[in-house]
């Protein structure tokens, strides 16, 4: 039961994004809520694969131009879910400010490091105190990480 219910709603979150707007900023707002589903899933013990299975496979995904608001939200899905179910949890008020403005980045063809090298930076945050100082804390670290070549 558990299993299909998230399915579905995934699939519900991304059509009501899709429905609602053509426009990618939206797509991307959208992702909060599914980090956060994202995030319950784990704790209630749902395999990761689980998750994956419903998705258009991510080799797929990275050939859009992003700006499909399907494929927007079904490629920073697989993204979520490897970060959530790969890494220690991080707060929804980080994470989710994290994967709108890493979502909005992408859209506009800036870069974006790894997440193994955001990671930590983001555990920094969690040393702020108010919610402009976290949104702050937040985009820094997304604009000031650079890959390593």
């Amino acid at each position: 039961m558990l299993r299909v219910g998230f399915g579905v709603v995934l699939f519900c979150w991304g059509m009501m994004a899709y429905a609602n707007t053509s426009h990618p900023l939206a797509a991307c707002m959208s992702l909060h809520e599914i980090a956060a589903s994202t995030l319950e899933q784990k704790s209630l013990g749902q395999p990761k694969q689980v998750l994956l299975a419903r998705l258009s496979p991510k080799q797929v995904l990275a050939q859009s131009e992003m700006t499909n608001p399907a494929d927007i939200i079904a490629f920073n899905m697989h993204e979520i879910i490897d970060e959530v179910y790969d890494f220690p949890p991080l707060p929804m008020n980080i994470y989710g400010q994290y994967v709108v403005e890493k979502c909005i980045r992408r859209v506009d063809n800036l870069p974006i490091a790894s997440y193994e090298l955001i990671h930590p930076k983001l555990q920094q945050c969690m040393k702020s105190v108010s919610r402009r100082a976290i949104a702050d804390c937040v985009t820094d670290v997304l604009v000031n990480t650079q890959q390593h070549q």
